[in-house]
């Protein structure tokens, strides 16, 4: 197991949870745990960071623990029951359904109940409004606990048509908890519960729209990490809209066609399905083709793993067409036209050269650029960014 940073545990003893503490962590206090128990505590960071992850298996006799922790940002604690071993030394089945709650600076929580109906009690303002909000939820929530709990029953192959009509009652249930939500992020931008229900209740999709309300001492406080990842997802979503919308714009199928590579081997456009691939329609007779190839290498560089660079060779020699793949070191698809090969550049309306003809990883147009262009380039960055 990975160690734990920046905590320290003790066992919550029974004169710790008569007297209570003013100690910064988290107080478990589980039922439905036995004396020889143990559990599986993961702290999370808000930036989405994997790295910076802690695990660690800590007994839990009778389901009471103390988890001292000390942080300067906000963090999440996920707490899973651990799977005691059989004597065949496989683990027993459990339920990977955890507890967990937000770890501010300078709390002392407490965590209590069941992975399935759980409260977090706390010592700061914060915990007072996240539990306020999350009473007036409840309703919504355990209606739409109860039809997921019916929904997992059926059958997928053959109760599909209960598994829709119990699928749409649970989104009726969803959209009032995002209109309490909504409401409660605009009466209160200034308090970092507000960012936190937000996060916690909504989809990101939604969310976005109300994270231009927050005040800057939200967005810089404990839940920085949270707020700054909130707003590169509102933004990654954004940039897919566009995208998006470029597709609509100029979208169809791109035309398939089977080429020649520089290695004599033979290549379908669609075999690259997957990634993004820029057909680049160009000519060793063609200045500009040539200029521009350091700057295509450039772009090949960071984004090889998500993109693929075909280039067409149209009206060459064949060994003048080698000679000039291998001086330039062009390491991406290369092919060529050669007599009798269908007429790609007519099957793609190609006007001029360079052109470079962008297809999704579905197989479609999203956008044409003429010319040597820095067009290209700021769609491709843009592009690459989802």
């Amino acid at each position: 197991m990975q160690k734990m940073k920046k905590l320290t545990f003790a066992l919550a003893s029974a004169a710790f949870l008569l007297t209570g503490c003013t100690q910064s962590g988290v107080n478990l206090n589980l039922t439905g745990y036995a004396p020889d128990d143990s559990v599986i505590v993961y702290v999370n960071s808000f930036s989405g960071n994997d790295a910076e992850t802690t695990i660690d298996t800590l007994a839990a006799p009778g389901g009471k623990l103390f988890i001292s922790a000390d942080y300067d940002k906000a963090k999440t604690i996920v707490v899973f029951k651990y799977p005691k071993m059989n004597p065949d030394s496989a683990h027993q089945s459990f339920r990977m359904k955890p507890v967990y709650a937000p770890l501010i600076p300078g709390a002392n929580i407490t965590i209590e109940g069941t992975a399935d109906n759980f409260r977090v009690k706390g010592n700061s303002p914060f915990y007072k409004e996240c539990d306020k909000v999350e009473l007036i939820l409840k309703p919504y929530k355990d209606s739409v606990n109860s039809l997921l709990v019916q929904m997992e029953a059926l059958d997928p192959e053959f109760e599909a048509e209960q598994r829709r009509v119990l699928y749409s009652q649970i989104m009726q249930y969803k959209q009032p908890v995002d209109s309490i939500i909504f409401e409660y992020v605009k009466g209160n931008p200034n308090l970092d519960a507000a960012l936190y229900m937000l996060h916690k209740n909504t989809r990101s999709l939604d969310a976005g729209e109300y994270l231009p309300l927050f005040t800057q001492e939200v967005r810089e406080g404990a839940f920085s990490e949270l707020y700054d990842r909130m707003v590169a997802l509102k933004e990654k979503i954004e940039s897919k809209k566009r995208m998006q919308s470029a597709r609509n714009a100029d979208s169809h199928p791109a035309p398939d066609f089977t080429l020649t590579n520089d290695k004599g081997e033979k290549v379908t456009l669609s075999s690259l399905r997957g990634k993004y691939v820029v057909l680049d329609f160009w000519g060793t007779w063609c200045g500009w083709c040539i200029k521009g190839i350091p700057e295509m290498k450039k772009m090949y560089s960071l984004y090889h793993d998500k993109l693929e660079i075909v280039g067409v060779a149209c009206g060459d020699k064949e060994d003048v067409w080698k000679k000039c793949i291998a001086e330039n070191d062009l390491n991406w698809t290369n092919l060529i036209m050669l007599n009798g090969d269908a007429n790609i550049p007519e099957m793609y309306s190609v006007k001029g050269f360079p052109t470079k003809v962008i297809i999704d990883p579905e197989g479609y147009i999203i956008k044409t650029v003429i010319g040597e262009s820095a067009e290209f380039y700021t769609f491709i960055d843009e592009l690459m960014k989802e």
